[in-house]
């Protein structure tokens, strides 16, 4: 049996994301930068103790008008100071309700330049190894983020995305285009299954790329999110892969 941690990206106030919680192991919540604030946090972590599911944080570009999905040009610093503060202010957090971060992960535009930007990448795990809010983070693999965290003694768990189309690169194809997201449960769960068992990812260009990850994610706000993560919950067992609990 193939154990699979399958994780949703929460708080960021799209959609009622309350429905989500009972098919998912765990969840990176918002932490102000591009969407979310104390309260919308404080929810979606009670929401995840309540059904058992392991948080983490959601840091991204302060940049709520474009939800964090565009690169912005500020300086370094600014960065790494924004940075910082969403995560003290989630460790506060979850201090008084006294639940535990499992894990960081990075949001949209930034998540995409750790995977080749070496310069960013030493300044996220700085900010890691300065909150100290935990030492394990979600990333896809081969990221030039992966080495330089390991190399620093944290821990990275491998993410792919089963709503999500690649390229013949094995990049994310830009939300712009057609066919992008992948909204069809049937066509996620082919997706998922062959990143699972057969450590592989068929392109849009029809090529298979490898592809490892220990953690897949189906963003909250993929149209029919819930009747996908409810399909998976069904199927996937027989496909002989257990979602991690």
């Amino acid at each position: 049996m193939v154990h699979l941690d399958i994780n949703c990206d929460v708080g960021e106030g799209l959609v009622d994301e309350s429905p989500l919680y009972p098919y998912i192991s765990s969840c990176s919540i918002a932490t102000g930068g591009h969407a979310g604030d104390a309260n919308s946090m404080k929810q979606a972590m009670l929401l995840a103790r309540s059904h058992n599911v392991r948080i983490g944080a959601h840091p991204s570009y302060p940049d709520k008008a474009n939800f964090g999905r565009k690169s912005m040009n500020i300086a370094l610093v600014r960065l790494e100071q924004s940075l910082e503060k969403q995560l003290l202010e989630f460790k506060a957090l979850a201090s008084r309700l006294n639940l535990n971060v499992h894990h960081i992960k990075p949001h949209g535009a930034l998540y995409n330049e750790l995977v080749h930007d070496a310069e960013k990448a030493r300044m996220m795990v700085a900010v890691i190894q300065k909150t100290q809010l935990c030492d394990t983070v979600y990333m896809p693999h081969n990221a030039v983020f992966g080495d330089i965290a390991l190399s620093n003694g944290l821990k990275v768990i491998y993410e792919a995305f089963g709503d999500r189309a690649y390229d013949a690169q094995g990049r994310l194809v830009n939300r712009s285009i057609e066919n992008a997201v992948i909204v069809d449960p049937k066509k996620v769960l082919e997706q998922v299954v062959e990143i699972a068992k057969k450590g592989m990812i068929r392109t849009t260009s029809g090529q298979r790329r490898k592809m490892v990850a220990e953690t897949i994610c189906i963003h909250s706000d993929t149209p029919k999110a819930l009747e996908i993560l409810m399909y998976l919950k069904q199927q996937l067992i027989k496909h002989g892969i257990s979602p991690t609990q």
